[in-house]
């Protein structure tokens, strides 16, 4: 009732931070001040497990009982499936665990037994520090790859947390679409692309394609058109999977595009030493729109895109 602001009475509340984006996030405190903006939902999405779903319609069914029928309708459980660690990732942690054997351990507050979120993190970025040129970076990778692996999966499904399966940086991980990100901002400044719009100095509409078109840009450009129908998919279905998908498969037709721009050749020309000004300039500015749609769908995610890793 309070979310709708039906209940007659509300919190008190101080700002609790500031996040990275300058947004501010406040909590519910005794010694606060009256906001008047929270708790005025017209739709409710309460993202619970599924083992709540049967409590869940109880509250919602007391909803319409009370005679908040339309309130009743706008409130939706998005329950997902709970998060155990492979035996492994157990025993990296501390638990007691043979890290050799195959299986999970399930998570219970109830049984004392779980990871902290902080400690998870930490132990990913010890993992990546040597790979980065700053500590800065293993911070953002370390949360890419836990916000990728837990949104990869349908919220229907079990998550298998395994450290190995995470850090990966080829496959299906959000390690693989940062890298694909930098490797874009990089080609792009190697390259001084001044003439793309990222310095501003001409329109993507007076561009000039080439006479031919291969399969490795043919397919990049129609993924990248894939974009909005996928952000739209995620919202309606009130889950992120379908971005996740979305980011390996965008990273993946990018990376074949950048090896093979064309196949039929024997030998592939890397895109800053194209002598063709049409065929460069195309090619580069096919980098930069990845490397836009790429920044937006990780962002979705809640995923920081690095320029350099």
């Amino acid at each position: 009732m309070w979310k709708f602001g039906i209940l007659g009475r509300d919190f008190l509340y101080k700002l609790w931070g500031i996040q990275a984006n300058g947004d501010e996030l406040w909590t519910t405190s005794p010694d606060g001040v009256e906001i008047g903006r929270f708790g005025r939902a017209e739709k409710v999405i309460n993202v619970i497990d599924v083992r709540q779903s049967y409590p869940q319609q109880i509250v919602y069914d007391c909803l319409r009982k009370l005679g908040y029928k339309k309130e009743a309708r706008n409130s939706t459980h998005l329950g997902y499936e709970v998060v155990v660690l492979s035996n492994a990732a157990a025993a990296e942690l501390g638990v007691e665990v043979d890290a050799q054997e195959t299986g999970t351990q399930a998570m219970s507050g109830r049984k004392g037994l779980g990871v902290k979120g902080d400690d998870l993190i930490d132990t990913l970025v010890k993992r990546l520090s040597e790979k980065v040129n700053k500590k800065e970076n293993a911070n953002v990778l370390a949360a890419a790859a836990i916000r990728y692996f837990m949104s990869r999966i349908s919220t229907g499904k079990m998550i298998v947390f395994d450290f190995d399966e995470a850090l990966r940086t080829t496959g299906d991980t959000g390690i693989y679409c940062e890298y694909a990100h930098a490797r874009a901002c990089s080609i792009l400044k190697k390259a001084e692309f001044e003439a793309s719009c990222i310095s501003g100095t001409c329109s993507r509409s007076a561009l000039k394609l080439p006479n031919t078109i291969t399969l490795p840009e043919e397919n990049l450009i129609k993924k990248i058109d894939e974009f909005g129908s996928v952000l739209k998919k995620a919202g309606k279905e009130l889950s992120p999977a379908p971005l996740a998908h979305y980011a390996f498969e965008l990273a993946t037709v990018f990376t074949d595009f950048y090896e093979t721009p064309d196949p039929d050749a024997e030998q592939q020309i890397p895109f800053i030493k194209i002598e063709d000004p049409i065929l460069r300039n195309y090619r580069l500015t096919l980098v930069d729109i990845f490397r836009q749609v790429m920044a937006n769908c990780l962002d979705a995610l809640g995923i920081t895109p690095l320029e350099r890793i």
